[in-house]
């Protein structure tokens, strides 16, 4: 989504609250390699060959989808992002607000209920407890330890989340649903705006 129709990404995602209130231009124009950018960076697109893995074998530890077991969504990963530190509103990046939202167990959340067919309306949705909801849709967590923080910060982190271990590929292949946060700046609309859950 652009930032620019929509302001309120700025607020949303780590890529743009690490300014506070907001870049400033350098003298000296120089290229900038990335992996991705948003629609207001002119970033030079380079193939992360860091993610790149062989083929999964035997392949019993990623069975097709039908045979895998765990129909929550999973995430695990870092802390990345933005520098968690004092200095910055880190709690508002990506990243820890889908760690934060899924793992929430105070009050509602309206979930959009399953419709028989594409021409049904869904309606309003219906208010869920989220103690009865993130647990059987969710399983999302940082993994590790804090990596981005700044002296005195990795403490609130530790304090603020639930920390699991990293997965093994094997332990991972047993899910349906995977999610890449890197894509939150175009999903998070869709998949968790204002605390709304879509079933089915």
């Amino acid at each position: 989504m652009d930032p620019c129709k929509h302001p309120s990404l700025l607020r949303e995602h780590g890529q743009f609250i690490a300014h506070g209130v907001g870049p400033f231009g350098t003298r000296t124009i120089a290229p900038l390699f990335s992996y991705s950018s948003s629609a207001i960076h002119s970033d030079i697109h380079v193939t992360p060959t860091y993610s790149w893995v062989e083929d999964i074998h035997p392949r019993e530890i990623d069975p097709e989808f039908e045979n895998k077991v765990d129909n929550r969504l999973l995430w695990r990963g870092a802390d990345t992002g933005i520098l968690h530190d004092h200095t910055k509103e880190w709690w508002l990046s990506q990243r820890d607000r889908i760690v934060h939202l899924a793992n929430e167990l105070n009050g509602t959340a309206t979930v959009l209920p399953a419709r028989l067919s594409a021409f049904e309306k869904v309606g309003v949705g219906d208010k869920v407890n989220r103690a009865d909801i993130n647990p059987a849709m969710f399983d999302i967590a940082f993994a590790g330890h804090p990596l981005t923080c700044g002296d005195g910060d990795c403490n609130e982190l530790v304090e603020r989340y639930d920390w699991k271990v990293p997965q093994s590929i094997a332990n991972a292949g047993k899910y349906k649903y995977v999610f890449d946060v890197r894509n939150w700046l175009s999903l998070q609309r869709t998949i968790l705006s204002d605390s709304q859950f879509a079933s089915g």
